[in-house]
């Protein structure tokens, strides 16, 4: 079993990652984290580890920076990060692997490419969270409720309609809880 494992942080895919290495699985690790920045780095050989670092820091100063971009700049800004990662992950992968499993909202350029090169490939999603429709449902209650105004994520559509793409190609999406799998459509 060979895979590839891929995210713009090391957030959901270090410890699989580590996993997949130890037990002789791992392909390559393609995230946007330096490597001198993931904990114990040295457990992965530098052939199976690729770090996508401008991408990463396009959002992580954006994200950092995002009261003084503004709504539509900082909206804007997050596209590209995370469109260029996916290009970017799309470039890096070469066969041979069984088993392409990336972040959702970061992949969708590489879910097609890995099913190009490998049609027998099994693909899958990582989405770390509860889907964004639903979340924003959730939020627009509380925002009646209780006053809050509404920000995060599911407030850019293109991030959503990126996020419904790749679930629909990806074989399988890996979900954090029975809520989030309850209410993904």
């Amino acid at each position: 079993m060979k895979i590839i494992i891929s995210s713009c942080g090391p957030y959901h895919s270090l410890h699989p990652a580590k996993i997949f290495q130890k037990d002789g699985n791992l392909v390559k690790y393609i995230t946007g984290v330096p490597k001198n920045y993931i904990e114990n780095h040295q457990e992965f050989p530098n052939k199976k580890f690729l770090s996508l670092k401008v991408p990463f820091l396009i959002g992580y100063i954006c994200i950092k920076f995002r009261l003084l971009l503004g709504d539509n700049l900082y909206s804007k800004i997050l596209r590209y990060s995370h469109n260029s990662f996916s290009k970017a992950l799309a470039k890096n992968i070469k066969l041979p692997f069984d088993f392409f499993i990336g972040s959702s909202s970061y992949c969708s350029e590489a879910l097609f490419k890995a099913k190009k090169l490998n049609p027998k490939c099994i693909t899958i999603v990582d989405h770390g969270s509860l889907n964004e429709e639903f979340e924003l449902e959730q939020k627009i209650i509380e925002e009646k409720k209780f006053g809050f105004k509404i920000t995060g994520n599911s407030l850019h559509e293109w991030l959503i309609n990126k996020e419904n793409k790749e679930h629909q190609y990806a074989d399988y999406i890996v979900l954090p809880s029975y809520l989030a799998k309850k209410n993904i459509y």
